[in-house]
């Protein structure tokens, strides 16, 4: 192992962490497009906000398995 390693290693990961947020895109954005990448991350949000309820509708039994593997499907369709 490198000298450098120990510390790649932390800042690689800290780099990844700020790209994973889609808000990122916004920022990084030309400003022509800034509104619509603005409202593209927006509809992001929106979908995984409601991809995130169905899996706590079904993990507290608001939905059974069937219910959530077809709510999921739809979801994920209008994509």
């Amino acid at each position: 192992m490198g000298v450098a390693e120990p510390v790649e290693l932390p800042v690689t990961a800290a780099v990844w962490h700020v790209f994973d947020d889609p808000k990122i895109a916004v920022t990084l954005a030309p400003k022509v497009d800034e509104d619509k990448v603005r409202r593209l991350v927006q509809e992001f949000d929106r979908r995984k906000a409601k991809l995130d309820q169905l899996v706590t509708d079904y993990a507290t039994d608001v939905l059974s398995r069937d219910q959530y593997i077809q709510a999921k499907g739809m979801a994920e369709a209008s994509a």
